[in-house]
């Protein structure tokens, strides 16, 4: 990738020191895009990364860890076979409030 003078100029600093020209920052539709044309091995690791930088301690449960990328990979590969369909998050809170509500009248009958 070439950058002209003044991309190079223009850095960013990123969480954890990174630096990177602002005018090669990618949208999220992008970055969606780009993660989606990789192999699966590849959005495995990306994913890793992704929690170990976001999330505290992945190294100290490794077995959780992969538990969780086996988790996200079972609700991914049922959204694509048609097994599951998505919601809003609105749908989803609603969904949890109603069920919460009806968990504690059955608890206070």
């Amino acid at each position: 990738m070439c950058w002209t003078e003044e991309e190079l100029i223009e850095y960013i600093d990123l969480t954890g020191g990174l630096r990177m020209p602002v005018a090669t920052l990618p949208t999220v539709e992008q970055l969606k895009s780009s993660i989606m044309k990789l192999k699966e091995e590849e959005r495995d690791e990306l994913l890793r990364l992704v929690l170990q930088e976001t999330q505290p301690g992945p190294e100290a449960a490794p077995e959780i860890d992969a538990a969780f990328i086996e988790e996200v990979k079972r609700r991914d590969r049922d959204l694509a076979e048609g097994r599951v369909q998505k919601i809003s998050f609105d749908q989803a809170i609603a969904g949890a409030r109603e069920k919460l509500q009806e968990k504690s009248a059955e608890l206070n009958a």
